[in-house]
C-alpha cells in the first residue's frame, strides 16, 4: 500500500493502530478494540508546541483500545491516551458515559504530556462505553 493511501486510510477511518500493535494488544489480553468511531474532540485552554486553542471543537473519527494492562484512546489523527491501567489515577484521566453508548474521556494535557497544557475531551460513540467506564473507574 502506498504512503499517501495509508495516510488517507488512517485519516478517514481513525485507525492509528498498526498490525504489530494489534498483535501486542491481543497478547496483553484484549478486552475492547473499537475503531473508526464518530469522535468529537474538545480543547480548552490548550497549548502545545506550535498550537494554541482557547476553545476548539473538532469532529472526526477515533477509537479506543482496552487490554488487561493499558488504555489507549485516539481521535483527530493522534493518540491522546496510552496509559497503563495501574497509572490511570495518576494520569488525571476521567471516563464517563454521559448518554448510553457515548464514552467521554477527559484529561489534563500536562499530566500526560510535559510539553502541553489545558483540558482535552474526547467523546466517542461506541456500544462499549459502559465497559470502558467500568474498567477505568474500577466499577
Amino acid at each position: 500500500m502506498g504512503f499517501l493511501r495509508e495516510v488517507w486510510r488512517r485519516a478517514v477511518s481513525g485507525d492509528v493502530l498498526t498490525d504489530d500493535e494489534r498483535a501486542a494488544a491481543t497478547a496483553e489480553g484484549l478486552e475492547v478494540l473499537a475503531e473508526g468511531l464518530p469522535c468529537t474532540r474538545r480543547l480548552r485552554d490548550f497549548r502545545a508546541p506550535g498550537r494554541r486553542s482557547v476553545r476548539r471543537v473538532t469532529r472526526t473519527s477515533g477509537g479506543v483500545l482496552l487490554t488487561r494492562s493499558r488504555l489507549v484512546v485516539w481521535g483527530a489523527g493522534e493518540r491522546h491516551v496510552d496509559v497503563a491501567r495501574t497509572a490511570l489515577p495518576l494520569a488525571g484521566l476521567t471516563a464517563t458515559e454521559p448518554r448510553p453508548g457515548v464514552l467521554l474521556v477527559s484529561y489534563d494535557a500536562a499530566r500526560l504530556f510535559p510539553d502541553r497544557s489545558g483540558r482535552v475531551e474526547l467523546e466517542l460513540r461506541t456500544p462499549e462505553a459502559a465497559r470502558v467506564v467500568a474498567a477505568v473507574t474500577g466499577g
